[in-house]
């Protein structure tokens, strides 16, 4: 997968927000984002989907992880991030679950739910759930490198 840079700094801008958990800054990254076109936004959101993706297989080692994980998960990010992302586990659950099965989110959220989604629970799965010393960054860096040395579909 060939990612484009000016793609990438947008959605590591997105990330790093929502791991920071500041409204403002997340509202003005993923308002760039917006505001870029079409075909940037659908750039964007392939990137976060696929960068969400694997860190949530890697939570569970590459499996897909239970409907009961999934809920689970969805409860703990709307207990963790309710305060300044204002999404409910119940479309935190509905997102899960099509990166889990490998389903486009847009299949089963709005464009506006997934957007603010996706780039909220990206930031957290990147974060929630790492080892004590490593840095949520090296790992969405481990993660970009393997989805640019994936073959293109």
């Amino acid at each position: 997968m060939k990612i484009d840079k000016k793609v990438e700094l947008a959605v590591r801008e997105a990330l790093a927000s929502s791991v920071a958990g500041e409204r403002e800054r997340f509202d003005t990254a993923t308002t760039s984002i917006a505001r870029s076109g079409d075909e940037f936004v659908n750039s964007a959101l392939g990137l976060v989907f696929a960068i969400s993706s694997i860190a949530l297989h890697s939570i569970h080692e590459g499996q897909r992880p239970a409907d009961e994980q999934v809920q689970f998960l969805a409860q703990e990010f709307a207990r963790q991030e309710q305060d300044w992302a204002g999404i409910d586990a119940v479309k935190t659950r509905t997102y899960l679950t099509a990166l889990a099965d490998s389903r486009p989110p847009l299949d089963t959220l709005s464009l506006e739910h997934v957007f603010f989604t996706a780039f909220a629970v990206g930031g957290w799965l990147l974060s929630a759930f790492l080892p004590k010393d490593v840095r949520w960054t090296d790992f969405l860096d481990e993660i970009l490198d393997r989805l640019e040395s994936e073959p293109v579909a």
